[in-house]
């Protein structure tokens, strides 16, 4: 729309605009009939004598209609109204006045982009119906044009929005990320390791490990329920709560039990935001040197235990997500790895995948995955997990983020 919408836009529709109209006419008599039927009906007439002519009229000054002979000299009426029209001259009305009536001229006129016809001989009766329409035609040109201009304007916003939108989320995936501990930690009697892998769309999930005093690691899995910024900075709230020190975690020198951690989260986050939010969560608190401990879900996915022989074991009960029942009462579940075997904590983003037959891998899928590769070091087998599990996926990316938390206890006979 180029000149013409801005040149409309300029005009304003004035009355004075809608009025104008140029005749173009190679017979000095017919343009003076014409001019003089015009100017008894109300309308400010300019005239020209051939098709280039008025190209250069149009070019200095717009008008809402031209009206102008069929066959002419040098350059026909059709041929001006397609010249109009690639110059984009402010789109006026065109009517093309002509003695032919057959299909074919009809529709060479219409394709050359004419609005109108109008047949000799006609009269001021005639002409009025044809300049009335034209204008309710122009009227509503420059409704949908001006529409489509404050359209463009309102997509540019939004894309604008939208570019800063994505901006912020690429940021919040940094911070969170920047958070999250070192992928793995390897002692004599415990070794951890982490695995994070963020969706298209930034979600909540976020884990961590930590020491507690000499004997005991406390570690969790979380999950805020939905995507984007806002999950993204109450996941960083909650890293930045559940830390180790005097108060959430240990209250008079003594570890705080996993349960009532969880029931300090539930009654701190309940309704505390000015969108209500929640999460999904498994804690629990390990002794290093025995590989006995204590663990506490909340409404995560059921922590899995890959044993030495490849057995696989089932922990927790379900538990209510923090931050969404008030009262809600949460149980410790009581765990013991041994030589060889490996506690997995995860997001529901492994278990949720579907493939291509819209198949969820589910608990025990996902179970079968860890099992598979129990013979690879604990880093490896995480990884080799999750392209197994991408691989089988329908989609090429993952829809939710992904991450895993695993604990192992070294096997005596450890060649891996």
């Amino acid at each position: 729309m180029k000149n013409s919408v801005k040149q409309e836009s300029d005009l304003e529709m004035s009355s004075d605009y809608l009025k104008r109209v140029l005749v173009v006419d190679d017979s000095p008599p017919e343009r003076f009939r014409l001019a003089a039927m015009l100017n008894k009906l109300g309308y400010q007439v300019s005239e020209a004598s051939n098709g280039k002519e008025a190209l250069e009229q149009l070019r200095q000054q717009p008008v809402a209609v031209v009206l102008s002979d069929w066959v002419m000299p040098e350059m026909t009426g059709i041929e001006l109204c397609r010249q109009v029209r690639n110059e984009e001259l402010n789109n006026p009305y065109f009517i093309l006045v002509t003695g032919r009536d057959s299909t074919a001229d009809l529709v060479a006129g219409m394709d050359s982009g004419a609005d109108d016809f109008i047949a000799k001989p006609f009269n001021g009766e005639e002409l009025l119906v044809r300049l009335k329409a034209g204008q309710r035609t122009i009227k509503m040109r420059h409704k949908l044009e001006s529409q489509s201009v404050e359209l463009k304007k309102h997509i540019d916003r939004q894309e604008k929005l939208a570019e800063q939108s994505s901006k912020d989320l690429e940021m919040a995936s940094e911070i969170l990320t920047d958070l999250l501990p070192e992928n793995s930690l390897n002692q004599s009697n415990l070794n951890i390791c982490g695995l994070f892998k963020p969706a298209t769309e930034i979600g909540g999930d976020f884990y961590n490990y930590f020491k507690l005093d000499d004997d005991h690691m406390g570690f969790y899995c979380l999950d805020v329920v939905g995507h984007g910024v806002p999950a993204a900075l109450f996941a960083f709230m909650l890293a930045r709560t559940i830390m180790p020190g005097e108060g959430l975690l240990i209250k008079n020198k003594r570890i705080v039990k996993p349960r009532e951690v969880m029931r300090s989260l539930n009654i701190k986050f309940l309704n505390k935001t000015a969108t209500p939010q929640y999460f999904t969560m498994t804690y629990g608190v390990i002794n290093i040197k025995t590989g006995q401990g204590q663990l506490c879900q909340a409404g995560s996915p059921y922590p899995i235990v890959v044993h030495e022989d490849g057995s696989c074991t089932k922990l927790g009960d379900g538990g209510y997500p923090v931050g969404l029942i008030p009262g809600a009462d949460y149980d410790d579940i009581e765990f013991e790895l041994s030589s060889g075997s490996r506690l997995f904590l995860y997001s529901d983003g492994l278990v949720e995948v579907e493939n291509i037959t819209q198949k969820q891998l589910g608990l025990d899928g996902l179970a079968q995955v860890f099992q598979l590769n129990k013979d690879q070091s604990l880093e490896s087998a995480l990884n080799i997990s999750y392209d197994h599990i991408k691989k089988w996926s329908a989609k090429s990316d993952m829809e939710d983020d992904v991450s895993v938390l695993a604990l192992e206890i070294p096997s005596k006979n450890d060649g891996r």
